[in-house]
């Protein structure tokens, strides 16, 4: 496992319960090969000396790298640097009162954390190019970036709202085949375009896995496993202070 978010927000009850099991190290003498013992200031730093980890050319094998991603605060996401600062704020071309310039930037800024991301990502694909691997990516969570109010970063106690509910709670989700496994597996292929437009959630991830790993487990359940086509639609919920909402109903509202 590559964390490069082990040693952030030091001394916040998230970082402190994320570590408390991520890091406890009686779990990751059973759970891991290895672990990285520091943080990188940037995500491609991380991937570069991953690049040169001799386990990483085992099979079969797991690895799982956690990514700081585009994490609030944006500018802080991307060397500093000609290359990557490739947005201003003269790039926004929006027009809202609240905007600011110094709120574009922010915009700018996170489009920029996004462009090296993509970079960061495609360092990936390239590292497994030529094995029959498969690479899966999501995110945890939504951030706004001002995007349609005047407001940045996570707020999770206003789903009431369609667009608050969207922004905060859609998120990516992306499954990279090799060339190699996509010869080797071309049904499991088949069951991946089939499955492109389904609405699940991120809890079923371990079941993909499954599934993509042709592992037998009795943990397996196939209505789960958004590849198969016994996998069965369950309501998508949102928890706030107020109790439970469904994701669907309020798009779905908005949007009639």
């Amino acid at each position: 496992m590559w964390d490069n978010q082990r040693d952030v927000w030091a001394g916040t009850t998230f970082t402190f319960t994320l570590n408390a099991f991520l890091n406890n190290q009686e779990l990751q003498k059973i759970s891991f090969d290895f672990v990285n013992q520091k943080s990188y200031d940037y995500d491609m730093e991380l991937i570069d000396e991953l690049s040169q980890f001799p386990l990483l050319h085992s099979a079969p094998a797991l690895t799982i790298i956690h990514l700081m991603g585009q994490h609030i605060n944006w500018a802080d996401r991307f060397p500093n640097t000609q290359e990557n600062k490739y947005f201003t704020q003269d790039s926004v071309n929006r027009h809202d009162d609240y905007l600011t310039d110094k709120k574009k930037q922010y915009v700018a800024d996170y489009d920029n954390a996004t462009r090296y991301n993509d970079k960061v990502m495609s360092r990936i694909f390239e590292l497994f190019r030529d094995r029959n691997a498969v690479v899966i990516y999501l995110s945890d969570h939504g951030e706004e970036c001002f995007d349609y109010r005047d407001n940045q970063g996570r707020n999770m106690d206003q789903s009431g709202s369609s667009l608050h509910s969207k922004y905060q709670y859609s998120i990516p989700f992306m499954i990279w085949c090799s060339d190699k496994y996509i010869n080797q597996h071309k049904s499991t292929i088949t069951d991946i375009r089939h499955a492109l437009y389904h609405k699940f959630t991120s809890d079923q991830l371990c079941q993909i896995m499954f599934h993509l790993g042709n592992i037998n487990t009795r943990y397996y359940h196939p209505e789960r496993d958004v590849l198969t086509t016994k996998w069965k639609s369950a309501t998508r919920l949102i928890y706030n202070s107020h109790g439970s909402l469904d994701f669907d109903l309020i798009q779905n509202t908005a949007t009639k």
